[in-house]
């Protein structure tokens, strides 16, 4: 288990933040252009698996560390910006990469913190892990600049580095999904295959189906999904099915006759819609439902089939009515805990509401009177923050 404890960051886009807090289930509130997204976007960017660029190959440590496409997410005008990510670890892993670096005497502790830095790389950025500490001991790069003069000494330092590379490899590297609600509901049909091609678009279609046609199903996984359409909707199923083939064009031949018209490919013949089904039996297309129905699935979907451990959601409540943004949140913070398909939720709004789940943490706008509430204005420098906001 792993989860996202506090945040700094200097230099990215709009943000200034200083030791931000963030809980099992965290919900950042704003305005249009306060920055939700590019805080969701960041943290998704530092755990996202990377790659170096082929001038660089062989510099990386860890598989967090390369290139990434976010190259808008720097403040304009600076080429670097640095961050500071602590992390809440639980588990063999962690406790395993704990053991290797702390002495007998050293107080034991859940939380490690990765300090980053990030360079401009056009047209994206250069993501670079600096040090990795265990609360005031630093535990790397010291790993690895241990020169021993014996050789116990060198494996040491060998088991050391190894320790935290599984760490890192196993419970950081790609344990993130970011699901952008807006964009989500622009989907597009497309055919699917067994193997699917890598022009092929992940529909919202496709990526039910493949929860009932992976070799690793989870009725559990389905279920779920079936539950939060019924609490909401009354929509009691949700099922593939085929959609029969477009007709052919028919072109007359020269002798002036409509020749027979080939056989479709078979990936056209098995193209294949999402239907949900009603209380009272009727089913219906997903094209024909409404856009609340459309944006809830979608977003169950993408984290059932994810597998990912912390969920970055944007705007969660766009399509819902006011008096289900809470009902909504309530089956989010469901799924995130102790023996639960996530570790962690971070989702953004720019509905100003106060949650009523007490495990839920609202950041952002300050109000008098209430606790928890931490000043977004404040994340940010007073003189230049407006000037660099730009909007998704």
């Amino acid at each position: 288990m792993i989860t996202i404890e506090s945040l700094s960051a200097k230099n990215i886009k709009n943000l200034e933040l200083k030791d931000t807090p963030f809980r099992r289930v965290t919900l950042v509130l704003g305005e249009n252009g306060y920055g939700k997204t590019n805080l969701l976007r960041l943290i998704h960017c530092l755990l996202q698996s990377k790659e170096m660029p082929p001038e660089l190959k062989g510099q990386a440590k860890f598989p967090i560390e390369g290139y990434a496409e976010d190259g808008d997410l720097l403040r304009y005008g600076h080429s670097t910006a640095t961050v500071s990510l602590t992390v809440h670890g639980k588990g063999t892993s962690y406790e395993d990469f704990q053991k290797a670096f702390l002495g007998p005497k050293d107080k034991k502790t859940m939380s490690a913190t990765l300090d980053f830095t990030i360079t401009e790389h056009k047209p994206g950025i250069l993501v670079k892990v600096d040090a990795i500490r265990i609360g005031e001991k630093t535990v790397f790069p010291e790993a690895e600049e241990k020169k021993g003069a014996k050789k116990d000494e060198d494996a040491k330092k060998v088991d050391l580095q190894a320790a935290l590379e599984t760490w890192v490899r196993t419970d950081l590297a790609g344990k993130t999904t970011y699901i952008p609600t807006a964009r989500l509901l622009k989907r597009n049909m497309v055919p699917y295959q067994v193997e699917r091609p890598a022009t092929a678009v992940d529909g919202l279609e496709n990526t039910i189906l493949r929860l009932y046609t992976s070799k690793a199903e989870d009725p559990a996984a389905l279920d779920r999904i079936r539950k939060i359409l019924r609490d909401f909707f009354a929509i009691e199923d949700v099922r593939p099915h085929l959609l029969p083939p477009a007709e052919p064009a028919q072109v007359k031949g020269s002798d002036g006759k409509y020749p027979p018209p080939p056989p479709a490919p078979l990936a056209e013949q098995l193209q294949v819609g999402i239907r949900v089904r009603e209380a009272d039996n009727h089913w219906f297309d997903l094209d024909h439902v409404g856009s609340g129905i459309q944006q809830i699935l979608a977003i169950v979907t993408m984290l059932e089939e994810s597998r990912a451990k912390i969920a970055l959601i944007e705007e969660f409540e766009t399509s819902l009515s006011f008096k289900n943004r809470n009902k909504f949140l309530q089956q989010l913070t469901e799924l995130a805990g102790n023996e639960k398909p996530l570790d962690q939720i971070i989702t953004s709004s720019h509905a100003l509401f106060q949650p009523k789940q007490d495990n839920v943490i609202p950041i952002g706008p300050d109000k008098p009177g209430v606790r928890d509430r931490v000043n977004f204005r404040e994340w940010t420098e007073a003189k230049d923050w407006r000037l660099h906001t730009k909007l998704d």
